[in-house]
């Protein structure tokens, strides 16, 4: 009778398969809150020539798109404090984003404004875009 050769199993208990497993690092949670990627390079790159408001508005859209999974959000205050944003610097920012393609912003009266991000192509330096 021939016995099993030692060497197929792992340290742990499970069966080697003849191949090794790629090393992967194990994914660390994040503690906290987090931006969701991917983030649009492009994006970031037209929005980091507006202004410093700008970018902050942007970092605090695309953690809403992250978090509600939709390119459709409706910033909070809540929102803007995060991002140390009081309401004037909020506003102007947004309507920076506005002017320059990045954002379409609906403002119903009395009500938070609906914000969409739109997709900008690596073509798209003239600050024309288009929804995704």
């Amino acid at each position: 009778m021939d016995l099993p050769d030692l060497d197929q199993f792992r340290p742990d208990g499970r069966l080697r398969l003849g191949h090794q497993e790629p090393d992967r690092r194990p994914r660390r949670k994040v503690k906290g809150w987090f931006i969701l990627g991917p983030l649009s390079g492009e994006w970031f790159t037209q929005a980091a020539g507006l202004s410093g408001a700008a970018v902050r508005v942007g970092l605090a859209l695309w953690y809403l798109k992250g978090l509600k999974k939709r390119w459709t959000v409706k910033p909070t205050w809540a929102t803007w404090r995060r991002f140390s944003l009081c309401p004037d610097t909020a506003r102007s920012g947004l309507k920076v984003l506005e002017d320059a393609g990045l954002v379409t912003v609906v403002r119903p009266a009395g009500c938070t404004p609906v914000v969409t991000i739109e997709e900008v192509s690596a073509k798209d330096q003239t600050g024309s875009h288009r929804q995704a």
